[in-house]
């Protein structure tokens, strides 16, 4: 059997299961359904809306060359990848988010700002700096990092890798979401960086805390690996 989707939305309220042909050229698959939702055999889609209550998941890699809408509902990656193609972007709340992994690479070439289709992450070189080139970021939700100390961070973390990766002077913003940060007093966090995936952490104290708008900003980064935010009293 096939199914294709050239344009509109397809409505669905239960689970999908592909073991055919299945084509999404353009258009949305909009998830709809009250409670668990599972979308088996896909791998590309244009355009995914999450638009109901419960979690909804994914059994293999999934790519969306368009946009990724979370409007209600969690969609939960398990052991899977989502991957923003492109200028693919992300849109997610407080209330409806992605858990799990979500990637994506951006051109940082030029002294300009790259904020990675929305993924929680904005990154600009300085003019006149060693361009990083190609950069792929995936973030990690769900899952809070120990930090070599008695805290864990947040439960959020980006693996950056670039092109060039050493003598950069670049300007990162970090976004979370309040659910993330409950247990945090948010002008406490910094950002923590580890260049062992994850193995010990270093935090930057230089990190400016803006809780009204949810998200932490270091000046001067001059290398990529994994970052994440916590408390700077409680490492």
């Amino acid at each position: 059997a096939s199914i294709t989707i050239n344009g509109g939305a397809l409505q669905l309220a239960g689970n999908l299961s592909n073991s055919g042909t299945f084509s999404n050229a353009a258009g949305t698959l909009e998830l709809t359904g009250t409670g668990v939702q599972l979308v088996n055999g896909i791998s590309t889609l244009a355009n995914l809306t999450v638009n109901g209550s419960g979690t909804k998941g994914i059994n293999r890699n999934l790519t969306i060359t368009g946009a990724l809408t979370m409007t209600a509902g969690l969609l939960n990656t398990e052991g899977s990848k989502i991957t923003l193609a492109g200028t693919a972007t992300i849109t997610e709340s407080n209330t409806s988010y992605v858990l799990g992994q979500v990637e994506t690479t951006r051109d940082l070439s030029t002294a300009a700002l790259a904020d990675f289709g929305g993924l929680g992450l904005q990154l600009t070189p300085a003019a006149g700096s060693l361009m990083p080139g190609l950069t792929t970021a995936r973030r990690v939700t769900g899952t809070p990092m120990n930090a070599g100390g008695p805290g864990y961070s947040i439960p959020r973390y980006f693996d950056i890798q670039s092109a060039v990766n050493a003598g950069l002077n670049v300007t990162m913003v970090f976004h979370y979401l309040d659910h993330e940060v409950a247990a945090y007093n948010e002008a406490d966090l910094v950002l923590y960086r580890s260049g062992n995936q994850g193995g010990s952490w270093a935090a930057d104290s230089n990190t400016v805390a803006d809780p009204a708008n949810n998200l932490v900003t270091l000046t001067g980064v001059s290398q990529f690996s994994y970052w994440t935010a916590g408390d700077i009293n409680s490492p």
